[in-house]
């Protein structure tokens, strides 16, 4: 034998891999191209090529090559067919023989068994014929590549069964798709060659995407999730379509390029990927419907024995993801069943809620908006911050009933368009009495969410329902009898709130103290029943003089206070000077000779609503003892 062949044996026997022969074989044998074909159950593929396409669509159809022409006459008899003028042979193939113009045969047998068969191919001239030791080497080589085939065929499939086993083991522990998936990932890396793997699964009218690069060994180096349309992974949807499993040797063939439609997803990592080889198959428990598939930078990475791994794996999968993402549903619905609240929590519910939904929706911005007493306007009561959301949504009308998604800004109603930020692709919305949970995407939600949040609606709905009635109740009990507005007890309620709220998102507000003018000669001129009317009076025309979302209380006598949320001086002086005209002009407050003087204090780090009240306090008798009614720029001196 030649030193070239004695160096192949040697390299076989330190566990080299078999493509390293395969790729020399062709030179050093006179022979333009090679292919070597892997049969399973009488089902065979192409699992390595080399050389010119060499009518590549004719030998990757599985049975009906093994079973026709030369190929077939060899695989059947078991021994090596040299054929140096194929057109001329009597079993040539008709289609062919303009294609080939020499060929030899190489059947790979062990323990009786058909492995496959090593094809050396000609097409641009006629081989002259091996010499004797040429000859010699290739009965060597076939029975070497034979034995190296069916052993490392046969550790493969042990490992790989040792592989499914202990993932099968582990998915019946895993509760969490986000454990899931990096665990199927590592699990993978360990038994196949592959650039890319990705997870894809069916959610009504789109792909969700679970990806990673990575190499066999090694940990996934990268992992992300995308949403996008199933237009934009061909190969997929085929697969979902026909529920048959594909596999690809060469994508960058033209002969594959004309069979399959081929497009490349965008991870978004700089670590660039060129994909050659391509193998996917159906996932399908229950209702769950999706593809696992893996791709290689070199070609055919894949054969039938690596399919047969990927569909077992894919079997196990189904049944762990469909499994983990009913558990996930009904473990946030039984959180929030169990979510309550005390008067001094009940700020903190909101919170709660998005901290609940948060472990179904990976969302960038999220925040809870109720309607508070009579307003119509929507506060937001609670935000994830990862993201700034707008803190009042002004008087709009969300749908109520079914949650909603939203797929672009123009689709939500008028009003609302503040909530789509930058970036943001898609939104979910649910209703609760008065008000609505809000869900904001930079991957977009899918029909799956949609119908997630339906399943769950019911149990967001009836805590917010408890706690819509709770504060009512409470609101009640807040009320000042004789003018309807909050009394004092409420007052210091919300300037705790408020100045929560401020140190969190850095919001600010306004205390406005106001003292009325000549009030006790009216109740000593016209008796204290006059005077409980002139109240109200003044509490009626305070508050249709305040924005949405601004309150009035009183804090006891003739003194009441104004909060303005979100508002500075500047705002807060107009405000006043607002009010203390419409008190004036006032038709009975006229008669009776009633104005009022007004103090402001804006809030500051630190700031307690004590010390809000009594700064506010002190400029409202300096106004009185400038006889203003509001120490605006130009009164203060």
């Amino acid at each position: 034998m030649s030193r070239r062949v004695i160096t192949w044996l040697a390299a076989l026997d330190e566990g080299r891999p078999l493509t390293e022969l395969w790729e020399q074989m062709p030179g050093h044998f006179g022979y333009e191209a090679i292919r070597v074909l892997e049969m399973h159950e009488g089902a065979g593929e192409v699992i390595y090529s080399a050389g010119k396409p060499l009518i590549s669509r004719e030998l990757m159809s599985s049975l009906s090559v093994f079973n026709r022409g030369v190929l077939g006459r060899a695989i059947r008899e078991g021994r090596i067919i040299e054929v140096a003028d194929y057109a001329s042979h009597p079993q040539a193939m008709q289609e062919r023989k303009d294609d080939l113009k020499s060929v030899l045969i190489m059947p790979l047998r062990s323990s009786g068994s058909t492995l496959g068969a090593l094809v050396l191919l000609n097409d641009e001239k006629r081989h002259p014929g091996l010499s004797e030791l040429q000859k010699q080497e290739i009965k060597v080589l076939q029975s070497v590549i034979s034995a190296n085939l069916a052993v490392r065929r046969i550790e493969r499939r042990v490992q790989r069964q040792q592989g499914l086993l202990a993932f099968t083991s582990k998915v019946h522990d895993v509760k969490r798709l986000e454990r899931l998936v990096p665990m199927l990932f590592r699990s993978m890396s360990e038994h196949l060659d592959y650039s890319a793997v990705t997870l894809t699964l069916l959610e009504g009218s789109a792909f969700r995407i679970f990806y990673a690069v990575g190499t066999k060994g090694e940990p996934p180096s990268y992992l992300g999730v995308s949403i996008d349309d199933p237009d934009e992974a061909p190969l997929t949807k085929q697969i979902l379509e026909t529920e048959e499993p594909i596999l690809i040797g060469d994508v960058t063939d033209p002969v594959i390029k004309s069979y399959y439609r081929i497009a490349y997803l965008d991870t978004g990592s700089d670590e660039e990927v060129s994909i050659r080889s391509y193998m996917g198959v159906p996932l399908k428990y229950g209702e769950l419907r999706g593809v696992l598939s893996v791709q290689s930078e070199e070609p055919w990475s894949y054969g039938l024995s690596e399919m047969e791994y990927l569909n077992s794996l894919g079997q196990v999968l189904s049944f762990g993801l469909e499994r983990v993402r009913w558990y996930a549903l009904d473990r946030a619905a039984r959180r929030l069943a169990r979510l309550g609240w005390t008067d001094e929590s009940l700020e903190n519910f909101p919170v709660q809620v998005l901290v609940t939904l948060e472990e179904l929706w990976k969302f960038e911005a999220g925040a809870v908006y109720l309607r508070r007493g009579e307003s119509s306007a929507y506060e937001k009561a609670a935000a994830s911050e990862e993201e700034p959301l707008p803190d009042v949504i002004e008087p709009a009308r969300p749908p109520a009933g079914e949650p909603h998604r939203y797929g672009s800004r123009q689709q939500l109603p008028e009003k609302m368009e503040g909530l789509w930020l930058p970036g943001t692709r898609g939104g979910l919305l649910m209703p609760i009495p008065n008000g609505f949970v809000w869900l904001a995407s930079k991957l977009g939600f899918t029909d799956w969410d949609l119908r997630m949040a339906r399943s769950l609606v019911r149990e967001v709905y009836l805590p917010f329902e408890r706690m819509r009635q709770h504060v009512k109740l409470r609101d009640e009990a807040s009320l000042d009898p004789l003018t309807g507005v909050f009394n004092r007890r409420k007052l210091e309620e919300r300037l705790r709130r408020l100045i929560a709220l401020a140190n969190r998102y850095g919001d600010t507000f306004t205390v406005v103290v106001v003292d009325m003018f000549n009030f006790g000669e009216v109740n000593n001129r016209h008796g204290h029943l006059v005077g409980d009317r002139v109240l109200a009076r003044v509490a009626r025309v305070l508050k249709e003089n305040m924005r949405e979302g601004d309150d009035v209380f009183r804090m006891g006598g003739d003194e009441f206070v104004i909060v303005l949320r979100r508002s500075g001086r500047k705002d807060a002086v107009r405000a006043a000077l607002r009010c203390a005209g419409a008190l004036i002009q006032d038709e009975v407050l006229r008669r009776y000779g009633v104005t009022a003087n007004f103090g402001l204090a804006e809030y500051s780090q630190g700031d307690t609503p004590e010390s809000l009240l009594e700064a506010a306090d002190r400029e409202m008798y300096a106004a009185k003892a400038r006889r203003v009614s509001v120490l605006s720029p130009g009164t203060e001196d």
